[in-house]
């Protein structure tokens, strides 16, 4: 019996293990952004970037979803990022940029590319 109560305990450590991964690196965008925009900054500097940035992402990839795409294009939605400093217990909210932008053909692309067709 304490066989398989070890090994569902080590199955459960690694699901867990693997979807804290996968979340992780849905914010490497971050990461690699505020390297390159705050490189020179102190480390707890970078890392307050980050949070925020983070949200910025999260933000983001709420636009893959349909219905959320909708709900901003029709105004019936409205998307806050949240950035919770407990040190200064303080709490800053801001909202997504989001705009439409006219569809482009092909033709349109290339030529902004400057691509041969």
């Amino acid at each position: 019996m304490m066989d398989l109560l070890t090994k569902i305990y080590s199955n459960l450590i690694e699901i867990c293990n693997d979807f804290i991964e996968d979340w992780v690196k849905i914010g490497m965008p971050a990461k690699t952004k505020v390297q390159a925009e705050n490189g020179g900054e102190p480390m707890g500097v970078q890392c307050t970037f980050c949070e925020k940035e983070a949200v910025n992402v999260s933000l983001g990839n709420l636009l893959s979803y349909p219905f959320v795409r909708d709900g901003l294009v029709k105004k019936t939605l409205a998307l806050k990022g949240g950035y919770y400093d407990f040190i200064e217990g303080t709490f800053k909210l801001w909202s997504l940029q989001f705009e439409l932008s006219p569809s482009l053909s092909v033709k349109d692309v290339s030529t902004i590319l400057h691509w041969k067709l």
